[in-house]
């Protein structure tokens, strides 16, 4: 079963148009220029899907969670954020993770930089693996208690949401305080131009990805492209932040 959408669900708009990404149908915003998989699963088929679907098909070994492949992928992307955002996470005390995986991200932070970390992740299998069973890791978001972090942190997690901008309205809301900042990576849809499927709902280039954030009163303080060890800048990597105190310590320079 799916659904179909007749408005951009990053600013409402009714004014889009169609285009094929090969056997995938996806819509385009002419006004934000967002672009999304229309149709797409279902909110209830996507939560079942990354109970434990979503890694089966990602898993060069089947439905095996240790999959080597993608653990030494995880633990080079946890290693690139952490070295380039570096002096952004110094003087945060707390951590959520949206979708921490593997929880090598989690365990880079905590033990580099003293932060309390929790992560959010939907297969529980995750939870019995190392280094993310060393930490406090929930189902879904709705499970989290309503406290406030210092650093939210989702990497290729937003681009499988089916409703990003409400998912972060009501994150936002529930779990930051005035000086929260968001890490995010996505694919950036400029290079990798069909990471739109049916398991990525959602595709950013660095602009849509700056407005969304922007809709959501936050802004860029450093804004990275990498590829994970490759030249080609095929990922998006942004620190986001809202307060004054973030405001003026961004580096002009980079």
């Amino acid at each position: 079963m799916t659904e179909t959408l007749t408005i951009c669900p990053i600013c409402d708009s009714p004014n889009l148009r169609e285009r094929w990404t090969g056997d995938i149908m996806v819509s385009v915003c002419r006004d934000c220029d967002q672009s999304f998989v229309n149709p797409r699963m279902t909110d209830d088929e996507a939560t079942v899907f990354y109970q434990g679907e979503y890694w089966n098909r990602m898993s060069a070994t089947g439905n095996n969670v240790r999959d080597n492949i993608n653990t030494v992928r995880h633990r080079e992307r946890a290693r690139i954020q952490a070295l380039e955002l570096h002096k952004w996470f110094i003087g945060l005390h707390t951590m959520l993770e949206i979708g921490s995986a593997t929880g090598f991200l989690l365990d880079q932070l905590a033990q580099s930089y003293d932060m309390e970390c929790i992560g959010v992740e939907p297969d529980l299998r995750y939870h019995q693996v190392e280094p993310a069973k060393r930490y406090k890791l929930y189902p879904k978001i709705e499970d989290i208690p309503p406290v406030t972090f210092d650093l939210i942190a989702m990497s290729h997690s937003l681009e499988h949401l089916n409703r990003p901008r409400e998912f972060m309205e009501d994150l936002i809301e529930h779990h930051t305080h005035p000086s929260t900042r968001f890490m995010i990576e996505v694919p950036n849809l400029d290079v990798i131009v069909n990471t739109l499927t049916n398991q990525h709902p959602f595709a950013f280039t660095e602009t849509t990805l700056n407005n969304l954030m922007a809709r959501l009163g936050f802004i860029p303080l450093r804004m990275v492209k990498h590829g994970l060890g490759n030249a080609k800048p095929s990922y998006l990597l942004g620190m986001y932040g809202s307060s004054p105190e973030d405001l003026t310590y961004i580096n002009p320079n980079g």
